[in-house]
């Protein structure tokens, strides 16, 4: 058995037509040699859509459950990153977030971090390689999600 995860981002159309996205989701599990087990469907942590969790039939390989999400209506950017989590090896990988992890930019925690480091007691050096790699990081990270928003 295997349990498949799927984000939904915005209540309002899931709302509405929540039965035919139900049964057009175990038609098409149906379709493809798959039986549903159960379907239990949760408000996400935001509060702003919900998170559906399948159970099917048959064990599937992390590849195959992550093609099975993104076919039935996850969200591409979950679905992308989990890509890249399963090809790494990560183990947990398949993650539904219970609650928001930030709400600042990530603008905001870089100039958060560069003033902390600024206040530190760093030697002046230090303060200089940590700046510098901590805008690495930041730029790293923009340049990460600008490909993830392509990608979409």
């Amino acid at each position: 058995m295997s349990l498949l995860k799927i984000d939904i981002d915005h209540k309002e159309p899931f709302e509405k037509w929540k039965d035919e996205w139900i049964e057009t989701r175990k038609k098409l599990l149906e379709f493809l040699g798959f039986k549903v087990e159960y379907m239990e469907i949760y408000k996400s942590g935001s509060g702003r859509g919900y998170h559906v969790y399948i159970k099917i039939d048959k064990d599937i390989p992390d590849e195959e459950i992550n093609k099975l999400q993104f076919l039935l209506g996850d969200d591409q950017t979950r679905v992308v990153i989990a890509m890249r989590r399963i090809e790494r090896g990560v183990k947990y990988w398949n993650v539904l977030f219970s609650k928001v992890l930030w709400k600042r930019s990530d603008k905001e925690d870089l100039e958060r971090a560069l003033r902390l480091i600024e206040e530190s007691n760093l030697n002046e050096f230090d303060k200089e390689w940590l700046k510098d790699y901590v805008e690495m990081i930041y730029n790293s990270l923009k340049k990460f999600t600008e490909a993830l928003k392509d990608v979409g």
